[in-house]
């Protein structure tokens, strides 16, 4: 089960990874291209988060500040999030649209949390 988050205090948004090791992530339907490590963000002090849905379905998520490759789907919504204080809608890959996470919103900053199973470095 994921941490519980208070926006305020224990959400850090820095780069996990200095810029210097850039590498890209690519969708592992399509290899289209997604985002890029130097885009990491640890939130609560880790970049990596174990979550499980209400259909007790897990996941391992990476966060990231941005997802280029990747385009939100559905109205925001903050019921069942990972992240109090935040909404999320889906991510999905701009390319072939397959569900890559999700895309979390909150009333200062927004980051997407990718299912690292979905993705492939290049």
């Amino acid at each position: 089960m994921l941490k519980k988050f208070n926006e305020d205090e224990d959400l850090q948004f820095e780069r996990a990874l200095p810029v210097e090791e850039k590498r890209g992530l690519f969708c592992s339907a399509c290899l289209g291209f997604v985002t890029d490590v130097t885009f990491s963000l640890q939130i609560g002090g880790a970049h990596l988060h174990t979550c499980t849905n209400p259909a007790r379905l897990t996941f391992t998520i990476g966060c990231f500040r941005d997802a280029p490759g990747c385009r939100s789907s559905g109205v925001p919504t903050p019921e069942f999030t990972w992240f109090p204080g935040y909404s999320w809608s889906l991510a999905l890959c701009s390319a072939c649209g397959k569900h890559l996470g999700w895309h979390f919103q909150g009333s200062a900053n927004r980051f997407y949390g990718l299912i690292v199973s979905e993705l492939e470095e290049k």
